[in-house]
């Protein structure tokens, strides 16, 4: 490999795995990262940690201070809802497109993944907990995201992919891991993508469309509540802080 393809898949390397670190919740918003950290964790040098950084402050992910370092960007609420719009309109017109083009095996796919959501949405039903955790959430999660890019993977895009990848990185980051999934959301999900999935196979496109969009609509309202239950928290942990006074002079 040449001095630029290594460099580049340094690069690529160090970007995949502050990405997956920032989706799994190792960082709060506005909390400082560190370059020398992530280089010895990955046995490479600063630079191409560098360079990946410097992509996230391009795509927004991350903000840098002078000075003082690297930091978690956090979103204002207009931010997050201009975010699932792009999505709601993208993956609305992906779902619609994919009616025309999807093959058997696609269809056969999706309904694979669809079970696996169905599955451990009854384990997490059976088990009496309040709330879907763990290993349940991540299998679910792992087979809701397969869901919706498989099909922009059909839909033949790469500009609506790319569009739509970073909108679905952003909301795991900004709010999606946050909020706590009951059984009635869970509920709530798991019909949204029966719906769809039921009209893609039916090659209804207006319909897959409707109702991608619609599931998007009731990822945002969720996003929301997280965000603004977040912001409640913070403002109250900031009003119990002591105030220092000043000692006159």
């Amino acid at each position: 490999m040449s001095e630029d393809g290594t460099a580049l898949f340094l690069s690529h390397k160090a970007y995949e795995h502050i990405q997956e670190q920032l989706i799994r919740g190792r960082w709060g918003l506005n909390e400082r990262i560190s370059e020398k950290t992530i280089a010895d964790e990955l046995g490479i040098s600063r630079t191409p940690v560098r360079e990946a950084i410097r992509k996230m402050i391009a795509e927004g992910l991350l903000y840098q201070v002078p000075s003082s370092g690297t930091f978690v960007t956090k979103p204002d609420r207009q931010s997050i809802i201009e975010m699932f719009e792009v999505r709601q309109a993208l993956e609305g017109l992906a779902a619609e497109k994919a009616t025309e083009l999807i093959r058997a095996t696609e269809v056969r796919e999706l309904q694979r993944q669809f079970a696996i959501m169905r599955h451990n949405s009854r384990v997490f039903r059976d088990s009496g907990e309040k709330h879907m955790t763990g290993d349940v959430l991540e299998r679910f999660l792992d087979a809701d995201r397969a869901m919706h890019k498989l099909l922009l993977g059909v839909a033949d895009n790469r500009m609506v992919s790319n569009i739509v990848h970073n909108g679905r990185i952003q909301a795991l980051i900004y709010g999606l891991r946050s909020y706590e999934r009951d059984l009635q959301h869970i509920v709530v999900s798991l019909r949204a993508h029966w719906k769809f999935l039921h009209a893609i196979k039916r090659r209804e496109g207006a319909m897959a469309r409707r109702h991608m969009e619609d599931h998007i609509a009731n990822s945002m309202r969720d996003a929301l509540r997280a965000y603004d239950h977040q912001n409640r928290l913070e403002n109250e942990a900031s009003r119990k802080r002591p105030r220092t006074r000043t000692k006159p002079s």
